[in-house]
């Protein structure tokens, strides 16, 4: 069986996220304590364009908090900021998340204006995925008669990541002469280990071995000059080589391009914990 290595919650699209040894398994995705859902929120533009480390590789140094009551964004070079989970329902706006029009809540300027001083960088709004927010996975990849929801990831509620794989391509990148890479570059939710390497490309379920979830793996991961940004500083010190060499490596070995990961639906198991440690059946 694969086990479940960690877990990792991401509030705000882009931003930093955190691990956690538990989280609630929601229609949106991973949720922390049952409240905030997986990127609930993401930045945008005054025309409401989504905002993301693609453009601005400074947004990793922007941490995230959650408490009983508030989001809390930290930043090394002034004072936290903390948002209620309450938010203004008068507020409502569109935004665009690659083809997706979503109503989302603009958290104000107060906000705005934290924001842009992080990163140096003006006209940055801070958006909510609300109560009332509704965006369907495309149906291409999924089975016949499957459907998901999404919050403001790129298209599916869950990534899952295989430690074995990430072994294997930091190999060849040391092999090329390149730094090897850590699993935050990927910002997966669910990491999985006691898989063989590039398994996770051949794997349609993964069941809870008391059937208490199911995870159903539908579309490679295609990456994005992100992986090429360091999660810690929000430098890129090797700019684009890391997504280079990944595209080189050719993990679906069909020359495709650069993939790490499987986008993943919940196929069942709403509401169900899922855990740090937990061991899956590998269909």
């Amino acid at each position: 069986m694969a086990r479940i290595s960690a877990l990792y919650i991401y509030p705000v699209k882009s931003l930093a996220g955190f691990s956690v040894v538990s989280a609630t398994l929601g229609a949106t995705g991973l949720r922390w304590r049952d409240k905030v859902a997986d990127r609930q929120w993401l930045l945008a533009n005054s025309a409401g364009r989504f905002i993301t480390q693609r453009q601005l590789p400074q947004l990793a140094q922007i941490k995230t908090e959650l408490t009983d009551s508030a989001l809390v964004l930290h930043h090394a070079e002034q004072a936290s900021i903390s948002i209620p989970y309450d938010y203004d329902q008068s507020q409502a706006r569109q935004v665009t998340v690659w083809r997706d029009e979503v109503k989302g809540y603009d958290e104000g300027d107060s906000v705005a204006q934290w924001l842009e001083q992080a990163c140096g960088k003006s006209d940055i709004r801070l958006i909510r995925f609300g109560d009332d927010s509704e965006r369907a996975v495309s149906t291409k990849h999924l089975w016949q008669h499957e459907a998901s929801q999404v919050a403001f990831a790129d298209g599916y509620p869950i990534l899952v990541s295989n430690t074995a794989s990430l072994e294997q391509f930091n190999r060849y990148l040391r092999e090329q002469q390149l730094t090897a890479l850590s699993m935050t570059r990927f910002r997966a939710n669910v990491v999985v280990t006691d898989w063989q390497p590039w398994q996770e490309n051949n794997t349609a379920e993964l069941t809870e071995q008391h059937n208490r979830y199911q995870l159903g793996l539908r579309k490679p991961c295609e990456r994005c000059p992100m992986i090429t940004t360091d999660q810690q500083t929000g430098e890129r010190p090797e700019q684009g080589l890391p997504l280079k060499a990944l595209a080189e490596f050719d993990s679906l070995g069909d020359g495709s391009g650069a993939y790490f990961g499987q986008n993943a639906i919940i196929v069942r198991g709403d509401g169900e914990l899922i855990e740090v440690g937990d061991e899956l059946r590998v269909d």
